[in-house]
């Protein structure tokens, strides 16, 4: 078996450069929220809030309306159904997801824990002829993101249908894929910061791996056979 794997770094002076001041400016963010918990009500927070009003509605996010939430999304199969291949999209922008494969009736299913004010997780359907197409994101309310979410999706697929494509786009946040058995054919993976890991086996060994990696840590876990 063999398999290509192209990873693009943005290598350049310049790439790194912006790598560096987003993960600065990061820092000074969550350092000047810390500011405006620390303070209080006291008139150090009103002047910061007065110069920096952003920080108010960034704080305010953080702070209230974070009751967990649990739910379960079952794509299930059709006896007209007439497809082949399974194509997957996942938009990952906060917290932990995690995808395997088992021998399971459905084409899918996905058990999340999130909080109220961001997370939401949905799967939309795109139907062809021989293509099933499956699009996972995460919805935030207006002006909210959670840094450090709590959030945790776990993502199973059948193995039944050949996965075509695996696209993952991490914003940030933890992922881990662990293919055993399911056909897959390429795994197109963005990451803009955040950890990941990919794991499989002979069977489920991709053909194409195809990475951008901003920041962040990545591991791919292949059989010494290969």
């Amino acid at each position: 078996i063999s398999i290509g794997v192209r990873i693009m770094l943005g290598s350049n002076k310049f790439l790194k450069l912006v790598s560096d001041l987003v993960w600065i400016l990061l820092l000074l963010l969550a350092f000047s929220i810390s500011i405006v918990n620390y303070t209080g009500d006291s008139m150090i927070k009103q002047k910061l809030i007065n110069r920096f009003p952003f920080l108010l509605t960034i704080n305010q996010s953080f702070s209230s309306g974070n009751n967990e939430k649990s739910g379960d999304i079952k794509i299930s199969k059709s006896v007209t159904d007439t497809y082949n291949k399974l194509e997957l999209n996942l938009n990952v922008v906060a917290g932990e997801f995690n995808l395997v494969d088992s021998d399971i009736p459905e084409y899918l299913t996905l058990n999340s824990k999130y909080s109220e004010n961001g997370g939401v997780p949905s799967v939309k359907e795109t139907k062809g002829n021989e293509t099933l197409t499956l699009d996972f994101k995460q919805e935030f309310k207006p002006q909210v993101f959670q840094f450090n979410s709590d959030s945790k999706y776990n993502m199973v697929v059948g193995q039944k249908l050949a996965v075509n494509k695996l696209s993952l786009n991490l914003t940030a946040g933890e992922s881990d894929i662990t293919l055993n058995k399911v056909k897959t054919n390429a795994i197109d993976l963005k990451m803009t910061a955040g950890d990941t890991s990919l794991t499989f086996s002979e069977d489920s060994l991709p053909e194409r791996i195809d990475v951008k990696l901003v920041a962040g840590s990545l591991s791919i876990k292949i059989p010494t056979t290969v």
